[in-house]
């Protein structure tokens, strides 16, 4: 059943003329500044997707996932400038690009274009999940890897297997189509490892990110 497949403003210094960063908090939220779950960043990204200072997992759903920030570039620019609570950080989930919300291809075009861009940035859900899985025991899931990704996609939740027996028993932390599984054993890797861990069985500890 696994299948492959008031809002702080701040401006650049003359220094950095080429980009000019700012954080917006998402209209009608009202959080303390450390816990600032959902806000946009406004800055400049080169052509090309690889030079935009981050990795990024698509996804078939209306979100992406910045698996790593790197040290130099401009999302490391922006946040050098940013508070805290509002710099973009790796595991963060993008949710629109230019006010536009769209699939992860779209986002994925739109960020490798470059130019001025304002990205919607929410803070994941995170949970964890565990499961034995022996034998013939089915996960009762399909999931997807993307290429290059280090997240799964989970596709879809079956009638019968340990997944949706877990979602009888715990309502509150019910593992949905569109869920991401960014870890298994608290083993971060790519896609395919992850997906080998989940076929290899036994004891399961599965890490769930959602917006």
């Amino acid at each position: 059943d696994v299948v492959n497949g008031g809002a702080p403003k701040l401006e650049a210094d003359d220094s950095s003329p080429t980009w000019v960063p700012r954080c917006v908090f998402e209209e009608g939220v009202e959080l303390e500044q450390d816990l600032c779950a959902s806000f946009f960043a406004e800055l400049v990204l080169p052509p090309g997707a690889r030079v935009a200072g981050m990795d990024v997992d698509i996804t078939a759903h209306e979100f992406s996932r910045i698996s790593r920030v790197h040290e130099t570039g401009p999302i490391a620019e922006y946040n050098s400038k940013a508070p805290e609570y509002s710099q973009i950080r790796q595991g963060d989930l993008i949710v629109s690009v230019n006010d536009e919300r769209g699939c992860g291809l779209s986002q994925a075009a739109l960020l490798g274009a470059g130019g001025s861009v304002r990205l919607g940035i929410r803070r994941p859900i995170c949970f964890t999940v565990s499961a034995s899985r022996a034998g013939d025991a089915r996960l009762g899931l399909d999931v997807v890897c993307f290429r290059s990704s280090t997240a799964l996609y989970i596709s879809k939740i079956l009638d019968d297997g340990l997944i949706p027996a877990h979602n009888d028993e715990h309502p509150t932390e019910e593992v949905r189509p569109g869920d991401l599984i960014v870890s298994v054993n608290k083993q971060v890797s790519e896609g395919r490892e992850l997906m080998n861990r989940l076929i290899a069985g036994g004891e399961l500890e599965l890490t769930i990110t959602r917006p």
